[in-house]
């Protein structure tokens, strides 16, 4: 997998040559390695967007790979901070990532949650309104005392799901060794220290980090260390979504009773959560605010009412106004934690929001008004 923040210590247009690299040698790599299972891109739908305006020749290649499970996308459209952003938005990037995903031909149906800084306690509700009755996650949740990795995290309206927190994070197994003798040692270490905190038998290993392609001696290292493997353990190159399948089965067949926990994930021994983002270059936040009041509470209501006048539903221009919103709401973007260049570059997104908000809020009313006929008004100039 690769994690992919889209812009954070360097600019977008950085980061994206980087991704178009990225791609361009998983693609690669796909085509020449059948035993190159499959590839995570971060459960962001927004990098094949980034991806296809430099490359649009590709989109048959990437939706082939898609649709026979080599790449794995969705739902989200970004991964969005929970706790800056509006609860409609964190729903609004679920619904128009797993829109974009089926286009593609496939969308995983994974909680993933591996770097916010935090997690709404609504969280699983949310999930469970998109059909998905699992989360994986990295911050927020502490393994002290008895805890495992594994849980059942509940809403407050008793929504739930399995939950899987990456404990030893989302590169806990970032680059196997080519040597095998070296490789199998390496899987062990993983085993021994994850195994006691594991509520199952199945532990997830992330070979991947921020930005990292595909490690591309992958395939041959885990055939030749699974052979020297103790009999009954299995490296399997798998995705999160046969990991989670798998976990849910061994809870269910085994009746294991996992742990419940209700309520936010804000757990933040040793900073994890970073609360100090939350007022970090405060314009931001401001901005991010009026953007989101104007769409939820303005255009949208009054482009219904102006439906109900026989005006248009602006569909295409109310999606391309959350789109320039949700490309501002990555935890490096809304937080206020990136290179000085990111946050300048945010400002003139807010701004084309507000734009399209207002120019939609004037035709809307206007729509209305034209229906408004007022008494002893005819002929009247």
């Amino acid at each position: 997998h690769t994690h992919w923040d889209r812009e954070w210590y360097q600019t977008f247009q950085q980061f994206r040559m980087r991704l178009v690299n990225l791609v361009d040698n998983l693609l690669s790599l796909l085509d020449r390695d059948p035993n190159f299972l499959s590839f995570h891109l971060d459960a962001q739908t927004i990098v094949l967007e980034d991806y296809l305006a430099i490359r649009p020749h590709n989109r048959e290649r990437l939706e082939a790979y898609i649709r026979a499970g080599r790449i794995t996308i969705g739902p989200w459209y970004q991964l969005n901070d929970e706790f800056l952003t509006s609860g409609e938005s964190t729903i609004r990037s679920l619904l128009v990532g797993t829109r974009i995903a089926r286009s593609f031909g496939a969308c995983l149906s994974i909680g993933y949650l591996p770097d916010q800084f935090g997690n709404l306690s609504q969280m699983p509700q949310i999930f469970r309104g998109f059909g998905i009755d699992n989360a994986i996650f990295g911050r927020g949740y502490q393994l002290a005392e008895d805890r495992k990795m594994e849980f059942l995290w509940e809403s407050p309206d008793g929504s739930q799901v399995t939950a899987s927190l990456m404990a030893y994070w989302y590169n806990n197994a970032q680059h196997f060794p080519a040597d095998a003798q070296e490789a199998l040692a390496y899987t062990q270490e993983l085993r021994a220290r994850m195994a006691p905190v594991s509520a199952v038998s199945h532990l997830l290993l992330m070979n991947g980090v921020d930005h990292l392609e595909p490690q591309q001696d992958l395939s041959p290292i885990l055939a030749a260390v699974q052979p020297l493997l103790p009999e009954g353990d299995r490296l399997a190159h798998a995705t999160i979504q046969e990991y989670m399948d798998a976990v849910k089965a061994e809870v269910r067949d085994k009746q294991i009773e996992l742990q419940r926990y209700q309520g936010e994930l804000r757990e933040d021994r040793g900073g994890s959560c970073l609360a100090g983002t939350l007022s970090t270059r405060m314009h931001l936040k401001q901005a991010n605010h009026q953007a989101q009041v104007k769409l939820e509470k303005y255009t949208e209501p009054f482009a219904a009412f102006a439906l109900q006048a026989g005006a248009d539903y602006p569909y295409d221009f109310l999606l391309y106004a959350w789109k320039l919103l949700m490309q501002n709401h990555p935890h490096d973007s809304i937080c206020g934690c990136s290179i000085d260049q990111v946050h300048r570059e945010m400002i003139p997104r807010f701004a084309q929001v507000d734009q399209i908000g207002d120019e939609l809020v004037s035709r809307s009313l206007q729509s209305v008004a034209d229906q408004v006929t007022l008494p002893g008004a005819e002929g009247a100039n």
